[in-house]
């Protein structure tokens, strides 16, 4: 990296860094940063540290998956956000252990997910 970009770049404590990230209590913050950094030509600063974060554990609970039957005898998940709004709700399932695979899948691969924007 550049001098210049290093001299004008925020900054936090070299051995501190996952620490400080948890104090931010915005994602604009993030988003700052990541701006900041891709604008120069480098790496998504919240994918390196999304990635270091899930990779040592750290993570702190953004939200929880809740697993109820339905009045049809279907098992459906919910993904509920720390201030108990619901972010999605799944498809019905057969059976308790098809819904937990569907919430596994989830897991896996909704970090990965792109936006497709179809309003525009």
């Amino acid at each position: 990296m550049p001098e210049e970009v290093l001299k004008e770049a925020p900054g936090m404590d070299k051995d501190k860094w996952l620490e400080e990230i948890d104090k931010w209590q915005e994602e604009k913050d993030l988003e700052l940063l990541d701006r900041y950094y891709t604008s120069h030509g480098f790496e998504s600063y919240m994918g390196i540290v999304q990635q270091a974060i899930t990779t040592r554990g750290r993570r702190k609970v953004d939200a929880k998956f809740e697993l109820n039957k339905d009045k049809a005898g279907e098992f459906r998940f919910k993904l509920v956000a720390v201030n108990g709004e619901i972010i999605s709700v799944s498809e019905g399932y057969t059976t308790r252990e098809s819904a937990l695979k569907g919430i596994e899948s989830v897991k896996r691969n909704a970090y990965m997910a792109v936006i497709e924007d179809k309003t525009v």
